[in-house]
C-alpha cells in the first residue's frame, strides 16, 4: 500500500473514530434516555419506541443521561473542525475551537429565552468546554504521538 492510501485510509479511521461514533453514541443516548422535550424530536418528528426494559434508565447516573450527549457533540463537532483544517495555523485553529462552543451557547441561550424547545442549563456550557477540550487534547495525541497524519505531507 502506497503512503497516499495508507494516509486516507487514516483518515477515514480518524474521522470514524474522532467524529461519527461519538457523535452516533450521543444520538442514542438523547433517543434512548433523553427527554423527548429535545429539538432533536422536533427537527426529526421522532417517535423512538426504544424497548426501554433493556437497560432501565435509572441504571445510568444522572450524567450520563443529562450531560454526556452534550460532551459527546461538543468532541465530535470540535473534531471534525480539526480534521477538516489539520493543517491550518494554530491562529484559524484557535477559531475554530470557538465555532462549537458559540454554538451551544448559542442553543442554550434559546433554551433560555424559550425559542427551542428544552431547559437552559449552565452546566452544559461547561459540559461544551470539556468536550472541547477532551477533543483538542486527543486530537494532539492522535496527530502527534502516534504519527496519524491526516494529511499527505511531502
Amino acid at each position: 500500500m502506497s503512503r497516499l492510501n495508507k494516509n486516507r485510509k487514516n483518515v477515514w479511521v480518524a474521522l470514524l473514530i474522532l467524529t461519527i461514533f461519538p457523535l452516533f453514541l450521543g444520538l442514542l443516548l438523547y433517543a434512548y434516555v433523553g427527554q423527548h422535550n429535545l429539538i432533536l424530536y422536533d427537527w426529526f418528528n421522532l417517535d423512538i419506541g426504544f424497548p426501554k426494559n433493556i437497560i432501565l434508565v435509572e441504571e445510568f447516573p444522572s450524567w450520563v443521561i443529562n450531560y454526556l450527549p452534550d460532551c459527546l457533540w461538543a468532541f465530535s463537532f470540535t473534531s471534525l473542525l480539526f480534521c477538516i483544517w489539520q493543517n491550518e495555523s494554530l491562529r484559524i485553529k484557535i477559531t475554530l475551537l470557538n465555532i462549537p462552543f458559540l454554538t451551544g451557547c448559542i442553543f442554550e441561550l434559546g433554551q433560555k429565552y424559550h425559542l427551542i424547545n428544552g431547559t437552559f442549563d449552565l452546566k452544559d456550557i461547561l459540559t461544551y468546554i470539556v468536550g472541547i477540550a477532551l477533543s483538542r487534547l486527543i486530537n494532539f495525541i492522535v496527530n502527534k504521538h502516534l504519527a496519524l497524519k491526516l494529511y499527505y505531507n511531502d
